[in-house]
């Protein structure tokens, strides 16, 4: 440690600084002026690249409707399944609802909340987005929904060849066991 007698004085620390930033500034404007913009981009970029943290989590995002107006089947699937993940985990909102035609309590994830699922050995992280649209956007002023799947990207492969499919087809069963209650129910009404 320092002691104060070899501490410099605030005084000439502050001129250091000062030292400092105007060469910086002296630098910059200079090589503002010798090279090219495409080549101070291309640098900036360059040095940004070096600086920036690389995760190895790779999201994929899932829109409610698609490109074409319709809706997106694994969107459709991903609440149907969640469904049954969010309830007892680490979640800390829920949005419950009932619909007056069926049975149950339907239990969805709340903006911004994420449930974690673990599927052949691969910790998979589901989170629920509701974007607003901005009050002076003129273009679809609908809210925008989504969820976001985020995992190691070593596992690319297996999620989107063998994750994915799971989830389609075990909404599809959740889907089917509803709909049966739901028929089996009614015939004794």
């Amino acid at each position: 440690m320092f002691s104060t007698t070899e501490m410099p004085s605030l005084s000439s620390l502050f001129s250091a600084f000062a030292s400092i930033m105007a060469s910086i500034i002296f630098l910059q404007s200079m090589l503002h002026q010798i090279l090219p913009k495409q080549l101070r981009d291309y640098l900036i970029i360059l040095f940004q690249d070096l600086f920036k943290a690389h995760t190895p989590i790779l999201t994929l995002v899932f829109h409610k409707g698609n490109e074409f107006g319709g809706r997106n089947q694994i969107y459709e699937a991903a609440s149907v399944y969640l469904d049954t993940l969010c309830r007892g985990t680490e979640t800390k909102r829920l949005n419950v609802c009932k619909n007056p035609k069926e049975k149950g309590l339907v239990f969805r994830l709340e903006n911004g909340e994420k449930v974690t699922d673990l599927y052949q050995g691969i910790e998979l992280q589901w989170r629920f987005v509701c974007s607003k649209p901005e009050k002076n956007s003129l273009r679809n002023s609908s809210e925008k929904r989504n969820y976001e799947l985020s995992f190691h990207n070593k596992h690319e492969d297996k999620v989107s060849n063998s994750y994915l499919p799971f989830v389609l087809d075990k909404a599809k069963v959740i889907s089917d066991e509803k709909r049966v209650l739901k028929m089996h129910s009614e015939q004794f009404l």
